[in-house]
């Protein structure tokens, strides 16, 4: 089927979306990072969804909490069940709080959507 400039012209309107603040690579951290979002950035994305969920001491966080499953102490079964501190304290690094989340966004002019 031969493209024709129709067909390339709606392509180029198209917006690349990162799916949980991720590249796609393989080298891809489990939780998001400030350093994920500007490497976006720097890549040319302007869109990024994310999971947010809230601890059991009520602090959104910004993970998918079954992603987060490998990541937690023993006894731990599930992502809830962490308090902000335990979340800081994760083997992966701290989790981005929906506060930071918000300033980076705002500083890296990026457009995004939570999962609540």
């Amino acid at each position: 089927m031969a493209v024709d400039a129709l067909t390339c012209a709606n392509l180029a309107k198209l917006t690349v979306v990162s799916h949980r603040g991720a590249s796609g690579a393989p080298s891809d951290p489990p939780i998001v990072t400030e350093h994920a979002l500007h490497s976006l950035r720097r890549a040319g994305v302007r869109s990024v969804d994310f999971d947010v969920f809230w601890t059991r001491d009520d602090t959104a966080h910004v993970a998918h909490p079954s992603g987060l499953l490998p990541l937690l102490p023993r006894g731990v079964r599930s992502a809830f069940e962490l308090t902000d501190a335990g979340a800081a304290a994760l083997p992966a690094g701290p989790l981005l709080r929906v506060p930071r989340l918000l300033a980076l966004v705002r500083d890296l002019n990026l457009t995004i959507s939570l999962d609540l």
